[in-house]
């Protein structure tokens, strides 16, 4: 059953399970090779940039990291353009039966009303890819041109918790949109802010000796075990209301040398620190070096790694006011403002001057797990909203 806007824009709803099922049967799962694994790649290649061409994108092209832009252009060249960033890549297969077949089921197995399409990704990242393409195509089949450019980017990313391809697209294509839609599951909430994060390490140095004579040596272990006891006591400030507190979680620990009988020179103390927004990686190891001065036995360093930073947008801001319009027109009622703790890519393009939400079809209950699916109508209901977004904007 194809979804009709208040536009009079038609979501195909073959279109959409067709090109839906065709990306969950293309495997794109994280691997250790991250954003430059060759199936990735090839999704992008193969399936998004000529899915992207058939459509009549005024221009298709890739940045260096083999990100996918299309361009399609509007009616006035002179207003600011809208983006819609999705991903290619997903969770890994893991214990989930038959993940790239793309199957569909009656929900009611699932304790959903109307049909669902399983398979990996389609409740997370594919799922809500095909609603931005799915809408995208309404405005071809309808002789539609949007009042401003819409650009579609797809990334190599999804799973590698950082913001090197969305850098790379933004950087590459020149993007400076009035707004952005990252396509996520999001229930078809709009989501306006979450939680950012960065990887710190906390190296702690001794020095080795036989593990016979411990006293020859100063033990790096030991050293690690005190920064830890010392960071489960840092003050983590007021919470947040929403999203709760800053946290800072240790997620790793390794020692070197890695030999018999010896005592380690180095400790190496992944932590996983959860931001509020307005926060900053800077913050987070201003923080974290004065809680372990004074450890004079030991050389301490804290390193920032990976970041993705905390994303907010008002409730009152035109991009939630335009894209909150555009869902009550094709769903008949406003949807649902709300703020989440995963970090996304819109933490930095909100960092860098574009305003960016999350919106999608699909439950992030069910991503990385057995039951990765989206229900087919609210993936409809999806694509209408966007389609109402993009002839308004």
């Amino acid at each position: 059953m194809s979804e009709t806007t208040e536009s009079g824009v038609v979501i195909d709803s073959e279109y959409l399970i067709d090109f839906l099922s065709r990306a969950v049967a293309y495997p794109t799962p994280v691997t250790d090779a991250g954003e430059t694994d060759n199936q990735v790649l090839g999704f992008l290649e193969e399936l998004m940039a000529s899915e992207l061409e058939t459509l009549g994108f005024d221009m298709v092209d890739f940045d260096e990291m083999g990100n996918v832009c299309g361009r399609l252009d509007g009616g006035d060249s002179s207003m600011p353009s809208l983006l819609i960033v999705g991903f290619a890549m997903t969770h890994p297969a893991a214990s989930m039966p038959d993940p790239f077949m793309a199957r569909i089921a009656d929900g009611g197995e699932l304790g959903e009303s109307g049909r669902v399409l399983i398979g990996r990704g389609a409740g997370e990242q594919k799922g809500p890819l095909a609603s931005a393409v799915a809408a995208f195509a309404s405005l071809r089949d309808a002789g539609i041109t949007p009042p401003c450019d819409l650009h579609l980017v797809c990334l190599a990313s999804g799973e590698t918790g950082r913001h090197d391809a969305i850098r790379s697209a933004v950087d590459h294509f020149r993007l400076e949109p009035a707004g952005a839609i990252v396509a996520v599951c999001t229930s078809n909430d709009i989501v306006i802010g979450h939680k950012g994060r960065v990887d710190v390490d906390v190296i702690v140095r001794g020095h080795s000796a036989h593990s016979s004579s411990p006293e020859l040596g100063v033990n790096a272990l030991v050293g690690a075990t005190e920064a830890l006891r010392r960071i489960s006591e840092i003050d983590p400030g007021v919470a947040d209301s929403d999203l709760g507190g800053r946290t800072m979680t240790p997620v790793s620990l390794r020692t070197s040398p890695e030999a018999a009988h010896t005592i380690p020179d180095e400790a190496r103390v992944r932590l996983d620190c959860r931001m509020l927004p307005g926060d900053t990686p800077e913050q987070v190891v201003a923080l974290l070096t004065e809680a372990l001065a004074g450890l004079n036995t030991f050389q301490i360093e804290v390193r920032a790694g990976d970041v993705m930073y905390p994303s907010q947008v008002p409730a009152d801001s035109w991009l939630v006011k335009e894209l909150s319009a555009a869902v009550s027109r094709a769903s008949g009622s406003a949807p649902l403002l709300r703020r989440v703790s995963a970090a996304t890519d819109s933490g930095y393009l909100n960092n860098h001057g574009i305003p960016a939400v999350l919106f999608g079809p699909g439950d992030i209950s069910k991503a990385h797990t057995d039951a990765d699916y989206v229900v087919i109508d609210e993936a409809l209901a999806a694509a209408a909203s966007l389609a109402e977004l993009m002839v308004s904007s």
